[in-house]
């Protein structure tokens, strides 16, 4: 099960309280989870070498 799954899954269960819980329709939520994913993935893989930030 992939991480799509997952947040399928969460938006149908919130569709079970969708006065409290309804922000996005289901496409804009979907898609704007993967890209977060995408984003979570990219930056876990890190900067290239010459682009690395350090602090004192």
């Amino acid at each position: 099960m992939g991480v799509l799954f997952f947040v399928q899954r969460w938006f149908e269960l919130t569709e079970n309280y969708p006065r409290q819980l309804r922000e996005l329709d289901q496409e804009t939520y979907l898609g704007q989870k993967m890209r977060e994913y995408a984003n979570q993935q990219a930056f876990q893989d890190g900067p290239p070498p010459d682009h690395r930030i350090f602090l004192d």
